[in-house]
């Protein structure tokens, strides 16, 4: 039988943040026989722990709430654990709670919030310990994700994910605002003339698709009479449902996007297109410019279409 007992404090290494780990329990050793889901070593190999961790629960959320939870760090290995390395990383819109001693705060990549705390913790065969994970929900908060966990024999967990690091995408209760500008121009048939269409994202959530390749972007249709001789480099020829290729001038409708793919709350790309008017051209002309995403398909997330259309005006003299 196994008898548990609750941990009323923890070691000076095992104090983790309120965001990642700040109590716990932990499982009584069992008898000497292997615990259910517990493996033998192979034979020459070295006996090491294999720890799993439990997933969070639930993946709806609130901006403004706070949201705490825990895992269960189970050892189904055959020796214990000496210490636990726990990590617990937040995309931009999720943050931290109050700093707690025994862990340490950093941001990687593209800006997120990163803690790793060292438990001084032997967890033995079929033994389990509880990890409180806790974390705030910004105003800002959209598409959001969490990672979370240690390494199957509980040191640093590097990279990629399995039973003992784990990842869980988030969705929140709200909403961003893409909004397209246009621009308009004046020259003589024949003459060059610049335009600079933009997207903004008027929030509130940021924007970062973490799920899918289909990224906020700025579609662009060139006014008829005029033919696009530079285009930026991050700007390319759309095709029926999606860019065709690398950009290069002369094509009659483009998909501009900025490379990171992201747009924060009052962020704003634009996209400098350099056009030539026909030499026959007599008449003004214009082309719509659409804020969509790079296949063109409507953001759920956009609950506003009313803003997401523009055009760029020609005024041949």
């Amino acid at each position: 039988m196994r008898h548990h007992k609750h941990l009323s404090r923890l070691s000076r290494r095992s104090r983790l943040t309120s965001t990642a780990v700040a109590a716990a329990t932990v499982a009584a050793a069992l008898p000497l026989a292997l615990a259910p889901g517990a493996y033998a070593d192979a034979p020459g190999e070295p006996a090491t722990p294999d720890l799993t961790v439990s997933e969070l629960s639930g993946n709806q959320l609130r901006p403004g709430e706070v949201r705490s939870d825990s895992v269960t760090l189970t050892n189904n290995g055959t020796v214990a654990t000496d210490g636990v390395t726990f990590r617990l990383r937040l995309t931009r819109g999720l943050a931290f709670t109050a700093p707690v001693d025994g862990c340490t705060y950093s941001t990687v990549g593209d800006k997120v919030r990163q803690a790793v705390c060292e438990l001084d913790v032997g967890i033995a065969p079929g033994e389990s310990y509880t990890v409180p994970v806790k974390f705030r929900v910004l105003k800002k908060a959209l598409m959001e994700v969490v990672e979370y966990g240690t390494s199957r024999t509980g040191e640093d967990p590097g990279e990629g994910y399995d039973q003992a690091n784990r990842r869980l995408a988030l969705d929140t209760a709200s909403s961003a605002d893409l909004v397209a500008t246009g621009d308009e121009a004046t020259g003589k048939p024949g003459a060059r003339v610049i335009v600079t269409p933009s997207i903004r994202n008027d929030g509130p959530g940021w924007i970062q698709n973490n799920e899918s390749d289909d990224h906020p972007a700025l579609l662009v249709n060139i006014p008829k009479g005029t033919k696009a001789v530079e285009v930026p480099e991050n700007c390319k020829p759309f095709g029926i449902d999606g860019p065709t290729g690398p950009s290069e001038p002369g094509h009659p409708k483009y998909v501009c996007q900025e490379d990171d793919y992201t747009l924060e709350v009052g962020e704003i790309e634009a996209f400098a297109i350099v056009l030539k008017i026909d030499k026959g051209r007599r008449t003004d002309t214009s082309g719509v410019v659409k804020a969509t995403s790079n296949y063109d398909i409507d953001p759920v997330y956009d609950t506003n279409k009313a803003n997401n259309k523009a055009t760029l005006s020609i005024d041949v003299q």
